[in-house]
């Protein structure tokens, strides 16, 4: 099947590899037909609203055709300024539409279907989980400029996980609504998973967390495992300023140092002795002073319903890009984390 974008401007084909803005490919072929005339224009308004999705057809073969006759002047001039956009510009299209649909090449029903959808972010409590999110989206503005508007149109639907154990079950719901397709179930799935790694230390990782990223990346799903323990130690010093009887634990969780920071419990503290843990864990928190341990053995942050309120403190206006970046600084090969996340959620819309 011809890719005509590709040929027209000698570019190398990145069917999946979406980039700035996706862009969706026409057959001329489709133009042939005005049968197509009501599944085409669905098409064009939903990617023309607000300009979610690009699109390309080649005014240059299928400005006599039947279907294209049969449009309206303003779906027209849409089809002419997509045109005119990019005859000048050196991009790839991210999908095709056209009436010989093959293995990634969309039929107009399934084009339907998949960009009609919202992209799903899936976290493991979608009430708990969301406001650090939309911190990441109130504070780096300038990234999340085209997050927001989709957010806005509610063109992205966040998902409860119901805990990560169960997220392999919310997937395979939606993969459900896919079944009896052309293609395989996974090929019309457009998510985002973002969860906690719940590390205790630096490259633990849980064979629960294991079992999760094989089962995304066999289905191709896009993901983010924080480095962190939880979202929680993403925490700036100026949210916990903003917690009331808790001046001991947060001084003596101030003092630690930026790695121990990372993967202390929060909610928790240390329940048991130091010398219970594993070895690893006696070695990131050794040198904490005795009496500060002894402050962390009494328990963590004291709150009425830490899990919920806790991070609604994200969303402060103490809370900003500055003291968000200053906690993940220190990340080695991570530093620009919460840029990362954003990114990967705009690459997907």
């Amino acid at each position: 099947m011809k890719r005509w974008l590709s040929e027209l401007l000698n570019l190398p084909l990145a069917p999946h590899q979406p980039i700035r803005k996706m862009i969706i490919e026409f057959d001329p072929a489709i133009f042939e037909s005005e049968a197509n005339h009501n599944q085409f224009c669905l098409l064009l308004h939903l990617s023309a609203i607000d300009h979610r999705y690009d699109i390309f057809v080649d005014l240059s073969v299928i400005r006599e055709s039947a279907l294209y006759i049969s449009l309206s002047k303003n779906d027209k001039e849409t089809l002419e300024d997509y045109y005119n956009h990019f005859i000048t510009q050196s991009a790839a299209p991210d999908y095709f539409v056209s009436i010989e649909p093959d293995d990634d090449i969309l039929s107009l029903v399934e084009g339907i279907m998949y960009f009609n959808q919202p992209l799903s972010i899936i976290l493991e409590n979608s009430l708990n989980d969301k406001p650090f999110l939309e911190s990441l989206v109130k504070n780096f503005k300038k990234r999340s400029k085209k997050i927001s508007r989709y957010l806005e149109h509610r063109w992205i639907n966040i998902v409860n996980g119901g805990g990560r154990g169960n997220i392999k079950h919310v997937i395979n719901e939606q993969l459900a609504t896919f079944e009896n397709r052309p293609k395989p179930p996974k090929f019309y799935l457009r998510c985002f998973v973002l969860v906690d790694s719940d590390s205790k230390y630096p490259g633990h990782e849980s064979n629960e967390l294991a079992e999760l990223k094989t089962l995304l990346a066999g289905l191709d799903i896009d993901f983010h495992i924080l480095v962190k323990r939880e979202m929680e130690n993403y925490m700036p010093d100026e949210g916990f300023a903003l917690i009331d009887n808790n001046d001991d634990i947060i001084a003596a969780y101030l003092r630690l140092n930026p790695i121990q920071r990372d993967y202390f419990d929060l909610e928790n503290g240390f329940v048991h002795p130091l010398e219970h843990y594993d070895q690893q864990i006696q070695d990131l928190f050794g040198d904490v002073s005795e009496a500060d341990m002894k402050i962390f053995r009494k328990g963590g942050i004291k709150m009425d319903n830490f899990k919920l309120d806790f991070p609604k403190l994200f969303l402060k206006n103490e809370v900003n890009r500055d003291n968000l970046q200053q906690r993940v600084v220190h990340q080695g090969t991570t530093p620009d984390e919460l840029e990362t996340v954003l990114d990967k959620i705009k690459k997907l819309l």
